[in-house]
């Protein structure tokens, strides 16, 4: 039972008021034969994770402690006879005090509560919570270290961490594209109005042509200069 959950654990017994509680840790056989056949509480296992499962163990029977016969006969009987028997006195028979006892490996006691901590070994071993062996037993707690486990703790930061970036990634060519756009339609929009301009004013000195009308009225007029500077050139 002290190693139900873990290797380690935490033993805690509290008794009413300032009476001296023992907490002792021995080999089972060794509590079983110490308790004897008093009425005790034994710890069967845990009903759930903050409850121990317990049984009530009575007194066996014919274990009550036999009465103290008189020294000495008398010589006359009673002088009459009673209908009805006396009952016998049921005193539960008590354990001795467990204190100090050599039989234990482990042994912690105290005023109103003791505390000890036990790490499981081998062979079988049980713990002893008790007061003077006369008084009520008392309340007893044990507590074992439970380690919270995440396997997939680490492995889920890592994609964490690969996402995050991932999305930064993608935000940042988002913005970079859309900035590249931007600029694309800001330099079409000025093409366009640079041509816009420059037709508008060839059209206004030159009765309206069209920008071919224009080249080709250009190349004619160059071909005819230079046709005036060669007949020039011949005279």
């Amino acid at each position: 039972m002290l190693d139900a959950v873990d290797p380690d654990v935490t033993i805690v017994a509290t008794a009413d008021g300032d009476q001296p509680v023992t907490l002792a840790v021995g080999r089972t056989e060794d509590v079983v034969a110490w308790v004897g056949t008093a009425a005790h509480t034994r710890i069967t296992g845990l009903e759930s994770w903050d409850a121990l499962a317990v049984e009530d163990v009575e007194q066996a029977a014919g274990s009550e402690e036999p009465t103290d016969a008189t020294e000495e006969p008398t010589d006359t009987a009673t002088e009459e006879p009673t209908d009805t028997a006396t009952d016998a006195p049921t005193e539960e028979a008590g354990v001795p005090n467990p204190a100090g006892s050599d039989l234990w490996v482990a042994e912690q006691t105290g005023t109103g509560t003791a505390e000890m901590s036990w790490t499981d070994r081998d062979g079988r071993w049980s713990v002893l919570a008790a007061t003077d062996g006369t008084a009520p037993a008392p309340q007893l707690s044990l507590t074992w270290p439970v380690e919270v486990r995440t396997p997939w703790l680490v492995p889920g930061l890592i994609v964490g961490a690969v996402l995050l970036l991932a999305g930064a990634a993608l935000l940042v060519l988002d913005m970079l594209t859309a900035r590249e756009l931007r600029r694309r339609e800001e330099g079409a929009a000025d093409r366009d109005d640079g041509g816009a301009a420059t037709t508008v004013l060839a059209g206004a000195g030159a009765g309206g042509l069209t920008r071919r009308e224009l080249r080709e009225r250009q190349r004619a007029e160059t071909a005819a200069g230079r046709r005036r500077g060669a007949a020039a050139t011949g005279e």
